[in-house]
């Protein structure tokens, strides 16, 4: 009974473990998709409000 009690414990604690590497795993790739996206939108940004600043300077 308590052999059966215990297997079933670690069972759980590595059903639990499995889970936080997972989740771990999945808040990692959140975060690196995160900061690519922001590195891309400041590039994007920069790359657009460059193109549109000569323009009136161009005109005058």
């Amino acid at each position: 009974m308590f052999l059966k009690y215990q297997m079933n414990e670690t069972t759980k604690i590595d059903r639990f473990w499995q889970w936080v590497t997972t989740a771990r795993k999945f808040t990692i790739n959140l975060l690196f998709l995160l900061i690519v996206l922001v590195i891309l939108a400041t590039i994007l940004g920069s790359i657009l409000s460059g193109s549109k600043l000569p323009d009136p300077k161009e005109k005058h």
